[in-house]
């Protein structure tokens, strides 16, 4: 298989440059972070403004475009788990840099700028999609349901527009790459944070944080790019931030998130074994994927693991792991299926347009209060926005993976070729994924699949414009 790298066209070399000063002085300011976070109470605040002024500035301004510098800047602050040290900030600092972002895109756009955008099926769907967030909210409104729920839920569901701003804003590979490794830095960051809070504070605990969704996405684009290129720093880097995030995925305790990773994985051989090479190129994946189910199948023996590693995080490790062969002993998942089911009817009594945004389900037998959101993407969809709803998520979905083949399949770039097929796998697990999370309803993260959408889509446009492929 054609590698990325061709003399000095390399994806590292490339993607690198325009922020890499702003992206050490962040990693540099998040060790001194996580130092001083054992040592000052709340030291996370001060750090962070020190981030402001230093790297967020340095990266932005460095960066050939200030808007999807400003939205990687937002996914790099949203990498901190701020929960998880004590801080509650009682807002969402990537919101700053979002802002940031609409506010440069409106002075180019005053300006006479001129951006790349052209429509597709994907972005009218996307289209579509967020004309429905629009109409939900307005249910929601005048149906009276909470406001400040109505509030945190739109403000989710809002980054999917977003997909917009960053198609219409880049203007080169470069620019594509650079978006790639910003997720993928973050995603490292918060296993970083993931394995120092673990250890580090009161001995092994579960850390249960959302960023976790993003983990086997990282994880699938790496082993990608790893196959995708000889480049030995390239391939260096992909290995050893691998590594970081088979760790972080092992000590979320997302059992969800570990399936994702092997359906992911699992597709991403099948694109890598598809062509020329032969299976046994990659033979890498397939152990991984068996010692993963192997490691599974011991750490189900509960007793015989936590006594072999005299553990407290293999006892943890195994008691999750446990549950999903026997899910009927996990509380967590009764209570899930208890609120899907509330869900369920109320979806029956609003079917066309669904309840609206800001709408609650309350626990009938367990009796332990409400919730606005379900730990499944896809049956809150038609809670909230109906069959209306549903039917145009379900066929961007549809669309979404169409447009994926369809620049794998034509494009001339070995760089998109790698990001396609490691999005279809990504999207894949996510999809999954989303049956036991909320992970494309209610997270920050929304503004990651937007990104990485845009990304694959301006190749998608240029081949439109260039049926060939040729650059």
């Amino acid at each position: 298989m054609e590698p990325i790298v061709k003399g000095e066209d390399s994806v590292f070399s490339q993607a690198m440059p325009r922020f890499s000063v702003g992206v050490l002085i962040f990693i540099a300011l998040e060790a001194v972070l996580l130092f001083l976070s054992f040592i000052v109470p709340n030291a996370y605040i001060f750090v962070l403004a020190a981030f402001f002024l230093g790297g967020l500035l340095t990266y932005v301004l460095r960066s050939g475009n200030s808007i999807t510098a400003a939205l990687g800047a937002g996914v790099l602050i949203f990498s901190l788990v701020f929960e998880e040290f004590g801080v509650h900030l009682g807002f969402s600092p990537q919101d700053i840099c979002v802002a940031a972002a609409v506010i440069f895109f409106i002075i180019q756009l005053l300006n006479g700028e001129r951006f790349n955008f052209r429509w597709s099926w994907l972005s009218v769907m996307m289209a579509l999609f967020s004309v429905m967030i629009l109409i939900s909210i307005a249910i929601g409104f005048f149906q009276g349901n909470d406001r400040r729920t109505l509030i945190m839920e739109a403000h989710t569901l809002l980054y999917y527009p977003f997909f917009f701003l960053v198609l219409a804003s880049l203007k080169d590979e470069k620019e594509v790459k650079e978006l790639i490794w910003v997720i993928l830095i973050a995603a490292v960051m918060v296993c970083i944070q993931y394995f120092l809070v673990t250890v580090l504070h009161g001995g092994f605990r579960r850390v249960a944080t959302y960023h976790a969704d993003m983990f086997h996405f990282a994880l699938i684009i790496l082993v990608a790019m790893f196959f995708f290129t000889k480049d030995t720093l390239l391939r260096f880097a992909c290995f050893v931030m691998s590594l970081a995030i088979v760790g972080g995925l092992l000590i979320s305790f997302t059992r969800a998130e570990w399936v994702a990773s092997v359906i992911g994985l699992a597709v991403l051989y099948l694109f890598l074994v598809s062509g020329k090479k032969g299976v046994w190129r990659y033979w890498i994946i397939f152990v991984v994927g068996v010692v993963m189910v192997v490691a599974g199948l011991f750490f189900l023996q509960e007793d015989s693991s936590a006594k072999m590693f005299q553990s407290p995080l293999a006892a943890l490790f195994s008691q999750r792991a446990e549950t999903v062969v026997n899910p009927f002993q996990d509380l967590s998942l009764l209570m899930r299926v208890e609120l899907n089911n509330t869900a369920f009817q109320k979806f029956l009594e609003f079917p066309v347009l669904g309840t609206g945004l800001g709408s609650i389900v309350k626990y009938r037998y367990l009796n332990i209060g409400d919730t606005w959101s379900l730990d499944t993407s896809h049956l809150q969809i038609l809670w909230k926005m109906g069959i209306a709803g549903g039917v145009i998520y379900f066929a961007l979905l549809i669309v979404i993976f169409r447009r994926l083949l369809f620049v794998f399949r034509r494009t001339g770039s070995v760089f998109f070729k790698c990001l396609s097929c490691a999005a279809f796998a990504g999207f894949s697990g996510l999809i999954f994924l989303s049956f036991f999370s909320a992970s494309l309803t209610k997270y920050n993260l929304n503004l990651v699949w937007a990104m990485i959408l845009a990304s694959v889509e301006y190749e998608a446009v240029r081949l439109g414009d260039n049926p060939r492929g040729d650059r």
